[in-house]
């Protein structure tokens, strides 16, 4: 070991027995001040001997008892020596040598051994870090935005993209070399017509988006997803292309038609029956194997498997597919694992000082993404740069998922959280959105008009509760009016002291009273458990994919708490975080399966009983692996 940085050293002196410290009280000290720094530096170095470059981040306390006379090489306990300085004795020194040996020693134990069993991993050969063929996967863009338009939830997906990640998802699906078509090309009518519909939506697209070629962009995307529907790779024939072109323009600029591709004429064009859709002049791309397929068995033993719990219910949702095809038009899909580690981090222990994780949760979180270490901090920052345009479509994942299950009549709350405002459903407190402003919420909150509000005191801002009553929304909260402002004191009768007023007319006596101080408290800690005490990256680096990664694993924690619970307790995502959160076990991959083996037990059999057990099948960095559970 070449260096030796100690903080901080507190030296404690306790005398037990006699009245006095004797004629020189600060002889003692002065002699300790001067040996110690240096016993500890040379102690410390051989101790450490084996674990370069670790940090001692826990106080390490020596407790040395040792009468004063044997403190000193002269006899006189407390007489200077005739050079007046004293000197520490050979017995002294030796007690704290072997009390400081002994007290690393004790503190590195448990990192020896898990340092040996990640010693002992065979890894996956070769490493997934590459990504898997969107075409293969059915993770790519294109994929996914069939899967919105049939389920009937493209539009308010698309509405909540940046205008960078419109165009980054526009460009990627008119890139996709694609396969031979499964079904004929439809006619150029019934291209002209669903180009047409598209078209005649957009009124005024300078009205919708200060950037004017956004309307276009989404009302492009629209007809590519439905002719995919409709007849597979027919959006990617030139034909179709070059309608697309004639009757919906892209705008100037935007990048894709810029490279233009070589097309025929629409008139005089035909599908070649021996030819790939793909694009022109180039051969179409062989499949690739998917990551690690060809590899060997590994095995890591793993103090939580809650980070892997995670994945069937934000799969069943499509947020993997989504977060899939999102790095793949930011043309990241290399960094998948790494979104793995970053949501592992999100539901292990918070880090020590911010940032200083555990072996053991290292090891947790690395083999949620099949990784054999931990990846440096660096690559984690580079994912959230390149994430970054992609968040908002993310958030619409979970915001439209938990709005297609919120229970009519039932109130909405919102509280201040970071980054700013944060919308929960009031069953199970599932966060439904996030955003700096209210205007971030417009989306969600006209999909819920129906229901009121509760706008918890810190959140009741004038600018905040002029904007609801401008959207027309109907809230309740603990902030007294303002000057100018006309909200209706309720009746007071469940709480003592406490006041609510709305501003709608028809909300009459309830429980809101005691719903509304106690719903705000727990959705406020669970938010801070999960986005703020377990921060992915560095804490305040990307304050915004902090928040992406909380509401996805407060959706996934949130679904495990409300059907496991909710019968007998209030429910909010947290709890499911303090009751799994050291469910142990091993994680095994091979070219097939990743199995995760849980002990036997009650929070095994209410897993299995609720579905939370079952398999789950295309998890991105996973490649054809299939995820499943089982006992062990």
């Amino acid at each position: 070991m070449t260096d030796v940085l100690i903080r901080r050293c507190t030296v404690r002196v306790v005398r037990r027995g006699g009245w006095s410290w004797g004629a020189e009280p600060d002889a003692l000290l002065d002699a300790v001040r001067r040996w110690l720094p240096s016993l500890l530096g040379a102690e410390l170095e051989s101790a450490l001997v084996g674990h370069a470059t670790q940090e001692i981040a826990a106080p390490i306390t020596l407790r040395v008892p040792l009468p004063v006379s044997a403190l000193f090489t002269s006899a006189p306990p407390l007489a200077a020596d005739p050079a007046g300085v004293r000197t520490i004795a050979s017995g002294a020194q030796d007690a704290v040598r072997a009390a400081l040996r002994k007290a690393v020693l004790a503190h590195f134990g448990s990192h020896d051994r898990q340092a040996a069993e990640v010693a002992n991993i065979v890894p996956v050969e070769p490493l997934p870090a590459l990504p898997v063929p969107a075409g293969e996967s059915g993770t790519g863009p294109l994929p996914v935005l069939v899967a919105w338009l049939r389920a009937g939830q493209i539009h308010f997906r698309l509405d909540a993209f940046t205008t960078a990640a419109l165009h980054a998802w526009h460009d990627r699906v008119l890139d996709e070399p694609g396969a031979p078509g499964a079904a004929p090309l439809p006619s150029g009518e019934a291209v002209e017509q669903l180009i047409r519909q598209a078209r005649s939506a957009l009124s005024s697209p300078a009205d919708l988006d200060p950037d004017p070629g956004r309307a276009t962009v989404m009302a492009r995307l629209i007809v590519i997803a439905a002719l995919e529907s409709a007849a597979p790779e027919a959006a990617l024939h030139p034909a179709v292309r070059a309608t697309l072109d004639r009757l919906l323009p892209n705008a100037p600029g935007a990048g894709t038609l810029a490279r233009q591709h070589a097309v025929p004429d629409e008139a005089t064009a035909a599908p070649d029956a021996g030819a790939s859709p793909g694009r022109a002049g180039e051969p179409r791309a062989a499949p690739r194997t998917a990551p690690g397929s060809r590899g060997r068995e590994a095995e890591w033993r793993v103090n939580s498997v809650l980070p892997l719990l995670l994945l069937g219910p934000l799969a069943r949702i499509g947020w993997l597919d989504a977060a899939a095809a999102a790095l793949d038009a930011a043309e990241a899909s290399e960094s998948l694992p790494l979104l793995g580690v970053a949501l592992a981090h999100k539901v292990l222990s918070p880090p020590g000082r911010g940032w200083l994780r555990t072996p053991g949760d290292a090891l947790a979180a690395a083999s949620a993404a099949l990784l054999p270490e931990a990846p440096p901090g660096a690559a984690l920052h580079d994912l959230a740069r390149a994430a970054a345009d992609h968040l908002p479509g993310l958030n619409a994942v979970i915001g439209d998922s938990l709005c297609e299950g919120h229970r009519a009549g039932t109130p909405l709350l919102l509280i201040q959280a970071m980054p700013g405002l944060l919308l929960c459903d009031l069953d199970g407190l599932f966060p439904i959105a996030v955003a700096t402003y209210v205007a971030g919420l417009t989306a969600t909150l006209r999909r819920l008009l129906h229901d009121i509000v509760l706008v918890a005191g810190q959140a009741a801002t004038p600018g905040v509760l002029a904007a609801l009553d401008a959207l027309g929304v109907r809230f309740v909260t603990e902030a007294p009016p303002c000057r100018g402002e006309a909200w209706r004191r309720l009746p007071r009768r469940e709480r003592a002291g406490l006041e609510l007023w709305t501003n709608d007319a028809h909300v009459g006596h309830s429980n809101l009273a005691n719903t509304l101080p106690d719903a705000a408290e727990l959705a406020g800690a669970s938010w801070q458990a999960i986005v703020l005490d377990r921060p992915a990256i560095t804490p305040g680096a990307a304050r915004d994919f902090e928040a992406a990664l909380g509401l996805a694993a407060s959706l996934a924690l949130g679904s495990m708490a409300w059907e496991l619970w909710r019968e007998r307790e209030t429910v909010v995502p947290d709890l499911a975080l303090a009751r799994f959160a050291d469910l142990d076990g091993f994680v095994r991959a091979d070219a097939a399966f990743v199995t995760v083996s849980l002990p036997l037990g009650r929070r095994f059999f209410d897993l299995r009983d609720h579905g939370f057990l079952a398999d789950v099948h295309r998890v991105p960095w996973f490649g054809d692996r299939v995820l499943r559970f089982e006992s062990g």
